[in-house]
C-alpha cells in the first residue's frame, strides 16, 4: 500500500456546527444493526461503523495511485450523550445482521442547546434522538484498509422505539 495516511479521527461535537463536521466524515458509512444501541438508563447511544475515508481520497498520481484499491475505510464509533428518546423509521432493529449506509447526520435545534440529532440512511431509513444538548463523540478505533469501492448511492429519502 501506498502512503500512510491521516491521522486517526478524534472529534467532540458541541454544537450544530460540530455535527456538520461528523455529517463530512461518516457520509457513506457502511453500519450492521446490531452494532448500534440506546441505552435509556445511561442516556446514550452508540454506533459503530465502518468509515469511508473522504479525508483520504489521492489524486491519480498520489500515495495510492499504484494500488489495486485506492480508496481506505476504518472502524469508527460514534456516540451521543444527553439522549432523551431514540426512534428509528425503516430500520428492522431485530435484523441484527443486517447492513445499511449511513448517509448523513443533522442537528435541528429545538430550544436553547436542545434538539434532535437525525441520522440518514439508504433506502429512506432513520434514527432520531431527542437530545438535551449537543454532546457527541468520533472516535476512530483502528488501522484503514484497503477498498476498491468509492461509494455511490441514491440521495437519502412512524418510527420504532429502540430503548
Amino acid at each position: 500500500m501506498g502512503g500512510a495516511g491521516p491521522e486517526p479521527l478524534r472529534l467532540r461535537a458541541a454544537d450544530a456546527e460540530d455535527v456538520a463536521v461528523f455529517a463530512a466524515h461518516i457520509q457513506d458509512a457502511i453500519v450492521q444493526i446490531g452494532d448500534m444501541a440506546y441505552v435509556p438508563s445511561k442516556r446514550r447511544f452508540a454506533i459503530v461503523m465502518n468509515r469511508f475515508m473522504w479525508e483520504d481520497l489521492q489524486p491519480k498520481d498520489g500515495p495510492h495511485a499504484d494500488d489495486d484499491a485506492p480508496y481506505r475505510r476504518t472502524r469508527t464509533a460514534m456516540h451521543f450523550d444527553g439522549v432523551l428518546s431514540a426512534k428509528t423509521q425503516k430500520l428492522r432493529l431485530a435484523d441484527k445482521g443486517a447492513v445499511t449506509n449511513l448517509l448523513t447526520l443533522t442537528f435541528h435545534e429545538t430550544a436553547e442547546g436542545a434538539g434532535i440529532v437525525e441520522m440518514l440512511f439508504s433506502g429512506g431509513a432513520a434514527i432520531r434522538l431527542e437530545v438535551e444538548c449537543v454532546d457527541g463523540w468520533l472516535t476512530d478505533m483502528g488501522a484503514p484498509w484497503a477498498t476498491k469501492n468509492l461509494p455511490r448511492h441514491e440521495p437519502p429519502g412512524g418510527g420504532e422505539s429502540m430503548g
